[in-house]
């Protein structure tokens, strides 16, 4: 592990940003006090600094996280080959959850797990988390369930991004609640595992037909900053955001309860959902 550099990574106007000035915000927000940590990433601060190599940047980010000491670290690396009649090749399959998410993957070699549509990579002390899931992607068996269940202290980290653009625990909320707009699909399809190929079957708690995601995600992330049950920071083009799974889970729950449409953009009335899934390019649930 290199030590924290000051030379900048990024520029937005005038700003200059570097590993210190990241770190600081995470620390600050406690990012480190906790055993679990779920990352969601977007290099939207600024443009890179064009002295360095897009390694050196990926490194340098790749550090910070390190620099946390959190024993266990998860990020996501959905790749939804079943739904795109793709075949999930553990090690190859690209995902497009983020740039810095591949380059762990790849270069740094965290462990992937198996799931051919929603699968996590992670570095560090419980791999059970990705090892030991069910056939369900998001919701019982999946690793955010086996999060949701485990006695450990867990928070998201959103490094670039907002809450509202990228949360997928928020989907795993709507699986427990059975939300009347979502319901199970099993997709079929192939994984490879080195020299193994097999069949697999594993299912998604997808949208009905002509169900959009709403305002109240917005107004979700919005409630948790208020709240200060969020800590909340601008950081040139993007933001830094870190929340514990309790309040995440409560809050969402709360706000579901009290209206069974408030993450949808109109008020669901009838169920459309044909018994086979037409094939496009998904990269969010």
């Amino acid at each position: 592990m290199k030590n924290i550099m000051k030379q900048h990574l990024f520029n937005y106007g005038k700003q200059e940003i570097n590993e210190e000035d990241i770190l600081k915000i995470l620390l600050s927000f406690e990012t480190d006090k906790c055993d679990v940590l779920y990352i969601h990433t977007g290099l939207q601060f600024g443009m890179p600094n064009l002295k360095l190599k897009r390694k050196e940047i990926l490194e340098s980010l790749a550090n910070i996280l390190y620099k946390l000491n959190v024993p266990t670290l998860i990020m996501p690396s959905y790749t939804f080959s079943f739904c795109n009649e793709e075949i999930f090749n553990i090690s190859e399959t690209k995902s497009s959850m983020g740039t810095l998410n591949e380059y762990l993957r790849t270069e740094h070699h965290w462990k992937r797990s198996h799931d051919p549509l929603m699968s996590n990579i992670l570095y560090g002390k419980e791999q059970h988390f990705i090892n030991d899931i069910g056939k369900n992607s998001v919701g019982d068996g999946s690793t955010f369930d086996l999060l949701a269940k485990s006695n450990l202290k867990v928070k998201f980290l959103f490094l670039g991004p907002r809450v509202h653009d990228c949360f997928t625990y928020m989907h795993y909320l709507e699986a427990v609640e059975q939300v009347q707009y979502r319901y199970n699909f099993d997709f079929e399809g192939t994984i490879k595992d080195g020299n193994k190929v097999y069949n697999d079957k594993y299912s998604l708690f997808i949208r009905d037909d002509g169900v959009q995601a709403g305002g109240g995600a917005k107004i979700y992330e919005n409630i948790l900053i208020e709240r200060q049950l969020a800590k909340f920071s601008w950081l040139g083009g993007g933001a830094i955001t870190v929340l514990d799974l309790e309040s995440a889970q409560k809050t969402y729950i709360e706000l579901l309860r009290e209206s069974p449409n408030f993450y949808i953009e109109e008020v669901f009335n009838t169920p459309l959902r044909p018994k086979t899934f037409k094939k496009r390019k998904m990269v969010a649930l």
